[in-house]
């Protein structure tokens, strides 16, 4: 099997656990060759942590994905910034796989669409649980009336994701 190379925006928070993931589980398949994160400090610590040169550490997308070429761009970033990041990184021939949701806009969502379509590239959005079957389950619950007109339904996920790997 190959390895892909991998260009990730975003490199804090959730970014930085996909970063540790890849590098962790994936590194037989999935080099990360280039970081973009518009905090310096989270830039330098995440780059170290995955090895990274300097020449490799980006504030913007725009510059890293035109510095560096990568099979593919994983964008986890706040909600406004995947569209014009898959936008750009397909553009330039990656495919993309982003944090959900998919954008902030319907409008931003339809240029992520276009320009799959346009490029004949894939853009895979991740941790999407809608078709699990306890959120199924739960949506069947409430078409069928079972427990009979909901007027508010409270959902916690039990995972602590505060610590690492838990």
């Amino acid at each position: 099997m190959s390895v892909k190379t991998c260009v990730m925006i975003g490199g804090s928070g959730r970014a930085g656990r996909w970063s540790r993931a890849f590098v962790d589980r994936f590194s037989d398949r999935v080099n990360i060759i280039g970081l973009v994160d518009v905090n310096p400090e989270v830039l330098e610590t995440q780059g170290q942590v995955l090895g990274l040169r300097k020449n490799q550490l980006f504030t913007d997308h725009n510059t890293d994905i035109e510095a560096i070429d990568a099979d593919f761009c994983g964008i986890s970033t706040p909600p406004q910034f995947h569209s014009p990041a898959a936008v750009t990184a397909m553009r330039k021939g990656m495919a993309v796989i982003s944090e959900k949701p998919m954008a902030d806009t319907l409008e931003a969502a339809k240029a992520m669409v276009t320009t799959a379509v346009e490029t004949g590239l894939p853009c895979a959005i991740m941790q999407n649980y809608r078709y699990a079957r306890n959120k199924q389950e739960v949506a069947r619950i409430r078409q069928e009336e079972r427990l009979g007109r909901l007027q508010h339904l409270f959902g916690h996920y039990a995972c602590d994701y505060r610590q690492y790997l838990s």
